[in-house]
């Protein structure tokens, strides 16, 4: 059960916090990389989004910066060099106010990168080519704000018109499926009805997405709270009016699904800021640790059962963490080594544990000795000691059989299914999984969705950790 300390003062809370941290966690060190540290490899201080891939290099995005004459920038850091990707980033070079920032980079479950752009919509790096994607080829949205895979491997973009205009068809939520878009609209644009809309979503400034543990799609909008488009095509909205959610305006980016299969979302309004958690029923607000005036830019759920917070308000508070037993952690610049308050975006590296941060000024900071990496992230239920990918029952079946997989740890998993030729029948699960029993079922249909015949099919599992098995089953017509 989560408690809340309503008539605390908050100097209070962060004494025991800080009190906590120094006896409970022990030692952590800091490191951080400048501008001026890297000798301009990191082109500015004002670092907006961080992203791991496989490989464990850092793409980092940046903002433009008018003083200095310093462009927007993708920067991709391997640990010694730093490379900028040179990308045409100038959709707004003649307006101070709508400066150019990489709001969000996303590595998909292909190791492709894929960059959310303020105003000159989507890029993606396969490794060796950068694309360009914009409205015209379909996107919602050149003004990119999140980016979330699903289990079938299409990308969910959150996308937004650009800033102060409500132009109809414009923004929404997007769906990329690897050819096309399929685009989702509101009525509501930053919480006015322009009308144009083809869907159930609330509104048209879509800023934070996160994927439930069913396949649920949760949109955080700009002005009229949350939509959950279901895995069934039913959309429902959560606001303050009809449900217990804290606020309307939802942060850019701040939303998560944590691993108990609450979701997340953080707010930046004046009224109520902070954030609030959904779990089945009802919202729960949980602001009292983060402070009353925290605007929350990001929301991650590691693989150790922590939940971290960045906040962004006028008078930033730094790094927040939430443990699996409640317990509030809080690094921030008087306290530790960050180099500023202000948070854009938090990125864990679960190799190493470390905890990489982009400040708002104070460029791009590493927390390490906090996490444990030997740690699972379920310490407290039966974790598993092995794999196990069990024969699929019934076996032989029809019309359906359901195939059953184990796992240790958290970690990102395909099973696919193929016939005795090798050639592929379906891809069932590509997405990140959490340790512990998982079932997944197939109807008898390939991936364009038709029946396919009586035969032996094989179905293997290969996971981002080395696990690597397949069996056979036997369908018959």
């Amino acid at each position: 059960m989560r408690v809340t300390i309503k008539n605390i003062p908050f100097i209070v809370i962060l004494v025991v916090i800080s009190i906590y941290t120094t006896l409970c966690l022990g030692a952590v060190t800091w490191s951080c990389y400048t501008s001026e540290s890297t000798e301009g490899g990191l082109p500015s201080d004002q670092v907006y989004s961080i992203a791991i891939d496989k490989d464990g290099n850092k793409w980092i995005g940046t903002r433009e910066d008018t003083d200095r004459e310093i462009l927007a920038a993708v920067v991709k850091f391997d640990g010694q060099t730093w490379t900028n990707q040179n990308l045409d980033l100038s959709s707004h070079p003649e307006d101070p106010d709508l400066n150019n920032r990489i709001w969000i980079i996303f590595i998909d479950s292909k190791n492709n990168i894929w960059v959310g752009t303020h105003g000159d919509g989507l890029f993606k790096f396969d490794g060796s080519d950068w694309t360009t994607y914009t409205t015209a080829d379909g996107l919602g949205g050149d003004y990119i704000r999140d980016i979330v895979q699903d289990a079938d491997g299409k990308l969910w973009i959150g996308c937004g018109p650009e800033p102060d205009t409500n132009p109809i068809g414009i923004g929404g939520l997007s769906k990329y499926d690897g050819t096309s878009f399929t685009r989702y609209l509101s009525d509501y644009s930053g919480g006015e009805n322009v009308g144009g809309g083809n869907s159930g979503l609330a509104d048209n400034y879509v800023y934070a997405l996160t994927i439930d543990h069913a396949g649920n799609i949760w949109a955080g909008t700009k002005g009229n709270g949350v939509s959950k488009l279901s895995t069934s095509g039913e959309w429902t909205n959560y606001n303050r009016t009809n449900s217990s959610l804290p606020d309307d305006i939802i942060s850019a980016g701040a939303a998560d699904t944590d691993k108990n299969g609450c979701v997340w979302m953080g707010f930046s309004s004046s009224s109520d800021r902070g954030a609030a958690y959904f779990c089945g029923s009802t919202w729960q607000h949980e602001y009292y640790f983060l402070s009353y005036s925290a605007r929350i830019r990001d929301i991650v759920h590691d693989h150790y059962g922590n939940v971290w917070f960045g906040d962004k308000s006028a008078d930033p508070d730094g790094l927040f963490k939430l443990d699996s037993d409640n317990n509030w952690s809080n690094w921030n610049a008087d306290n530790s080594g960050l180099t500023n308050d202000g948070i854009n975006m938090i990125a864990i590296e679960h190799a190493t544990g470390d905890v990489w941060i982009a400040t708002d000024g104070g460029g791009l900071c590493v927390l390490s000795g906090v996490i444990d990496p030997s740690t699972l992230d379920d310490q407290k239920s039966d974790v598993l000691e092995d794999y196990k990918l069990s024969q699929n029952y019934p076996n032989p079946f029809n019309p359906q059989t359901s195939i059953e997989y184990s796992l240790n740890k958290t970690q990102h998993v395909e099973l696919i299914l193929y016939d005795l030729n090798g050639k592929l029948i379906r891809s069932l699960v590509n997405t990140q999984k959490s340790a512990g029993i998982h079932t997944i079922q197939w109807d008898g249909r390939d991936e364009h969705g038709r029946f396919v015949g009586s035969g032996i099919y094989i179905y293997k599992i290969t996971t981002d950790l080395g696990y690597n098995q397949n069996k056979k089953a036997l369908l018959l017509r």
